[in-house]
């Protein structure tokens, strides 16, 4: 009896040993379609992962280049107030000029009249001068 049960027992191994094989056998194909799609899940994973990490470090250059972008334009706006500024000083200044040529081209009109008058009289006193000597 006790080799009886010792035939059932290796019986039982050795067909549950064959069962297992069959079942292996038979998802082996199941756990290969399951591997390709595991490996392709983790290729698109790095690949979208190291795409991330380019678009992160093109983010960052442009952070970088908006910032320089903002620096120049503040220094631009800048100049541009103070060349503004320039402009109205040079423009009081030019208005101021004008002003000042029109009044002395008044005076010269002024002046030249004076000298025209003045030269008449001298003329008109040198002809008299002329005709009492006379």
């Amino acid at each position: 009896m006790g080799s009886a049960i010792l035939e059932i027992t290796i019986m039982l191994v050795v067909s549950a040993g064959l069962g297992f094989a069959v079942a292996w056998f038979i998802q082996k194909s199941k756990l290969d379609k399951l591997q390709a799609i595991y490996d392709k899940q983790v290729s698109d994973y790095n690949e979208l992962n190291q795409e991330h990490n380019d678009l992160k470090d093109e983010m960052t250059a442009l952070k970088s280049d908006l910032a320089n972008v903002k620096a120049d334009l503040q220094t631009s706006e800048t100049n541009l107030t103070n060349a503004n500024s320039e402009i109205e000083k040079q423009s009081t200044t030019i208005t101021d000029m004008q002003t000042k040529v029109a009044t002395l081209q008044t005076d010269l009109e002024e002046a030249t009249s004076a000298h025209e008058k003045t030269k008449s009289e001298l003329e008109t006193a040198n002809n008299k001068l002329n005709e009492s000597r006379d």
